[in-house]
């Protein structure tokens, strides 16, 4: 097989990631590709060094949207309260144009709190949360004598891990 052929495997398999074909396919197409275990470990780190990229690009356009969701909410907000003085100021309540209406509606009490720490007990829910220290525990169950155990805990092992430089 020449390089041209076996670059063009390579784009087909980042063709099939972006399009989200299943992993075990992916695995299936790697496994048909005729070439030595260096070249399809570094070909292998190509795409996942071009993954991270995209990654970081999805996370950006990520953060765009949101902002420009959150801009065009902030000027949803903003059109309702002009049109609410407006409609206001000439004494109108409603306005039905028989395709859309609207009409302002009263004020409902909200609860504001001024100083929690003031409020009465009898208002107040107590909660309590507790969680595990997961450090502390490994570190004690590492130090811990043969024989003794801590029901509910052991020490078992991370799955087989890959550092890409």
């Amino acid at each position: 097989m020449n390089l041209y052929e076996l670059t063009g495997q390579y784009l087909e398999i980042q063709r099939m990631i972006d399009d989200g074909v299943p992993i075990e396919q992916l695995r299936d197409t790697l496994e048909e590709i005729e070439s030595g275990l260096e070249e399809k470990a570094a070909n292998i780190l190509y795409l996942i060094t071009n993954l991270n990229g995209d990654i970081e690009k999805i996370k950006a356009e990520e953060k765009r949207l949101s902002e420009k969701r959150k801009g065009a909410e902030n000027t949803i907000e903003s059109l309702k309260n002009y049109l609410v003085e407006n409609m206001s100021a000439q004494g109108k309540t409603k306005i039905d144009t028989g395709v859309i209406a609207c009409t302002i509606i009263s004020p409902r009490p909200v609860l504001v709190l001024t100083d929690e720490a003031k409020v009465p007990d009898q208002f107040k829910k107590i909660t309590v949360n507790s969680s595990i220290d997961k450090k502390e525990l490994l570190a004690y169950l590492k130090e811990m004598p043969e024989g003794e155990a801590v029901e509910g805990a052991t020490i078992g092992q991370s799955k087989i891990g890959l550092k890409i430089k």
